[in-house]
C-alpha cells in the first residue's frame, strides 16, 4: 500500500521532469514503472528502486541574479521580470540515532510553519511548491508537517530521481525553475524546501513577484527545534530490542547484501542492528517487521525471534 502511494507520488515529479526542457532525464513514468525492480530499474534499498532515489551524476547548472530593486531599476530590468523573497527560515533536526522518531522531522515542523507565518500566509495559499525529493521519505515528511494534500503538484522542475542536480545544488535548479513559473503566474506565492545531511539541515523561502509588505523577515528558530526533544542512544545495546523501522540494501546485481534495522532497548533508547541472513533479508521484505522482537548479540547482528 505504502509503495502504491509513493509510487504515484514520484510519477507525478516524473512528469513535470518530462517537461522541463533543463531536466536529466525528460521521461514520465508511471508507478509501475518506477517502484518494480527490473534490469534498468535495480533495487537499491529496499523499499526503493534506482527510479526513486536522487540523480546527482549529472553535468548540471543554474544561476540567479540577486541584487536590491533600486539596482535592479537603475539597471533597467523590466518589473515583470522580478522576483522577490518574502521569507526564509532554516534549522537543523537531531542527528539520525537521536531523532525522536523517523516519521516526524520539528526542523521541517517548526521553521517550515514559520517562514509562512513570517509571509503572512498559509500553505494552502502558495500556489507553487517545490519540496526538496532526494527520497520520498524526505517529500513524505514535509507532506505530514505542512498538512499538504499529497495530490498536490509537489515540485516546479522534476526532482532529484528525474531532473537531477548536482551533489550540493539541486535546490538552485528549483529555484531557477521556481522564479520562472512565478513570472508566469504573477502575484502568486511559491515555496521551496531544502535539505542537506541525512534529512537533518532544513531550509525554507517563501517568493512571489509582489514585493513583501513588511520587507523581507527571516528567523531561525532552533531553540523551539530542540525543544522537542532527542532519543537517547545505546550504542553498544546487547540484549532484547523491538525493531522501530528497517530496510534491506542491495548489491548492483539485484541480490540482498544486509539487513539493517534501528531498534528501540526495553527502556526507549535506540540502537541499531543488521544481519546478512538469507532469511532473515527475505522476511525483511516480505513483512512489516516493525514492531518485532530481536535479539542482539555482542557482533550487533539482529535475531528476529
Amino acid at each position: 500500500e505504502h509503495l502504491a502511494v509513493v509510487g504515484e507520488m514520484w510519477a507525478g515529479f516524473s512528469r513535470v521532469a518530462a517537461a522541463n526542457p533543463y531536466a536529466w532525464r525528460q521521461q514520465a513514468y508511471t508507478a509501475a514503472e518506477i517502484t518494480t525492480p527490473s534490469a534498468e530499474n535495480r533495487m537499491v534499498s529496499f523499499p526503493y528502486t534506482k527510479r526513486m532515489v536522487s540523480n546527482p551524476d549529472v553535468d548540471m547548472s543554474s544561476g540567479l541574479i540577486v541584487c536590491s530593486a533600486q539596482r535592479a531599476a537603475e539597471l533597467g530590468i523590466p518589473r515583470d521580470r522580478w522576483v522577490f523573497l518574502h521569507a526564509g527560515t532554516d534549522g537543523t533536526d537531531a542527528k539520525m540515532s537521536e531523532r525522536v522518531d523517523f516519521v516526524s522531522s520539528a526542523s521541517i515542523g517548526v521553521a517550515g510553519r514559520r517562514v509562512l507565518e513570517l509571509a503572512g500566509t498559509g500553505v494552502d495559499e502558495v500556489g507553487h511548491l517545490d519540496l526538496y525529493s532526494c527520497f520520498p521519505s524526505a517529500v513524505e515528511l514535509a507532506l505530514r508537517e505542512l498538512d499538504i494534500p499529497i495530490d498536490r503538484q509537489l515540485t516546479v522542475y522534476g526532482g532529484l530521481a528525474f531532473a537531477g542536480g548536482p551533489w550540493n545544488n539541486p535546490v538552485g535548479h528549483a529555484l531557477a525553475s521556481m522564479v520562472d513559473v512565478l513570472r508566469a503566474d504573477p502575484g502568486s506565492l511559491g515555496l521551496v524546501t531544502a535539505n542537506g545531511g541525512i534529512v537533518d539541515k532544513h531550509a525554507f523561502g517563501v517568493f512571489s513577484t509582489e514585493p513583501p509588505d513588511g520587507g523581507f523577515r527571516y528567523e531561525c528558530p532552533q531553540d523551539e527545534i530542540d525543544a522537542r526533544g532527542r532519543r537517547a542512544v545505546a550504542g553498544d545495546h546487547v540484549g532484547p530490542a523491538t525493531i522501530e523501522t528497517w530496510t534491506v540494501t542491495h548489491e548492483r546485481d539485484g541480490s540482498m547484501a544486509k539487513a539493517i534495522c534501528a531498534c528501540r532497548t526495553p527502556d526507549g533508547a535506540r540502537t541499531w542492528a543488521d544481519s546478512s541472513d538469507p532469511d532473515v533479508m527475505a522476511r525483511f521484505e516480505r513483512e512489516d517487521v516493525t514492531g518485532v522482537q530481536v535479539t542482539i548479540d555482542a557482533d550487533h547482528v539482529a535475531h528476529p525471534d
